[in-house]
């Protein structure tokens, strides 16, 4: 007959052996040990901590917390934006973001300072201003914010704090905001673009409306990237290439008041295309 021996492991289920193999036991299960995790009042509405030492969670604030010491509890908020943690109460900083902490029944949160437009909160992840910007969101940081364009085809998902597909983000109305270079000056038009042999170039570019010596690159047709041409170049918008400023009529003459190029204008020919090759182009 086989003999049976029961076996205790701490925190954990309760297993025997037969046969020397250990079974699990479904009907028997290690008790659990159960935190106290938030602070409770008296009668006269002081607050009573669970234990003498600890963090604790407000009852109705998802953003204010409790520090216990000795037995007496000191009310807490986090910064504006963020929410108290139970999984960091033994930290420095307890507070994280809305989106990584479950709140439960703790719904209340504090007023929001409103430190911008783009930043109702002085931290998190917010929606553009237009509801039709569905493409574009915020991450603000003490105030300041910083615009974030989700990958293409996605929208900003604010229940998520990040960019989904659509069909997850339940956004309605949305008209992308295209993307603008980091001088704020250009965003890259939409469209097939060809280059001077009728071929579909992956990653256009276009000139820069105040300066011949500099263009934007599309990266992928979408993403602006300021380039410049080399010393003494002008971008040529047909071809897409930096040229000579007389193979190019808009910008001919660009460099003729530049003092490293006063020798070239002056024995530059009246047609500007003999020699195309010259040696002082760099400015030497």
């Amino acid at each position: 007959m086989a003999h049976s021996v029961w076996l205790l492991v701490p925190l954990a289920t309760i297993l025997f052996a037969v046969n020397g193999q250990l079974v699990f036991n479904p009907d028997r299960q290690a008790p659990e040990e159960k935190v106290p995790l938030q602070i409770t009042f008296d009668q006269t509405n002081k607050a009573v901590c669970p234990e003498s030492e600890g963090v604790y969670e407000d009852a109705t604030f998802c953003d204010a917390y409790w520090v216990c010491k000795n037995g007496a509890a000191t009310e807490k908020f986090c910064e504006d934006g963020l929410v108290f943690d139970p999984k960091k109460a033994g930290h420095a900083d307890p507070c994280d973001t809305p989106h990584v902490v479950h709140c439960g029944t703790r719904q209340e949160l504090q007023e929001p300072t409103f430190p911008n437009e783009f930043c109702p909160r002085k931290y998190g992840t917010f929606e553009h201003p237009d509801p039709k910007v569905c493409n574009v969101y915020y991450q603000c940081v003490n105030g300041v914010h910083t615009e974030v364009t989700c990958a293409t085809g996605l929208y900003f998902n604010s229940t998520q704090g990040s960019c989904n597909w659509p069909a997850i983000s339940q956004r309605t109305g949305c008209v992308d905001k295209p993307k603008m270079s980091s001088d704020g000056a250009f965003s890259c038009p939409g469209g097939t673009h060809l280059d001077a042999n009728g071929i579909a170039v992956p990653h256009p570019s276009f000139p820069n409306a105040d300066d011949c010596s500099k263009f934007y690159v599309c990266l992928n047709g979408e993403t602006p990237q300021e380039a410049s041409c080399d010393k003494g170049l002008v971008f040529d918008e047909r071809s897409m290439i930096c040229a000579l400023p007389e193979t190019v009529p808009e910008c001919e003459g660009w460099y003729a008041n530049d003092p490293a190029f006063a020798h070239y204008y002056d024995s530059a020919p009246a047609t500007g295309r003999a020699d195309p090759g010259r040696q002082d182009v760099a400015g030497g």
